[in-house]
């Protein structure tokens, strides 16, 4: 889901949208996505959108190569902290 609420983006999809097809709950935080990600409040920002377009947020977190390296807990509090607004 796209941080923006209007709006075409490429690959990406807006709150608004979904909610015109009646979408309830929507994955944020992909790994495949935050790896390409240019702006790192962006995870905050889809927060943000979903709750604001009343979606119940999935909020992948981690991946192997961070478990793999002792760094698991670290990472899963700053994402799941990074991806709840407020």
């Amino acid at each position: 889901m796209s941080e923006n609420n209007f709006g075409a983006f490429t690959g990406e999809i807006c709150a608004g949208m979904l909610k015109e097809f009646s979408v309830r709950y929507v994955i944020l935080g992909h790994s495949e996505r935050r790896s390409s990600r240019r702006n790192p409040t962006r995870s905050s920002q889809e927060g943000a959108a979903a709750h604001a377009a009343s979606l119940k947020p999935i909020v992948c977190v981690a991946n192997p190569r961070e478990r793999e390296g002792g760094l698991m807990e670290k990472v899963l509090e700053t994402q799941v902290r990074g991806s709840s607004p407020g």
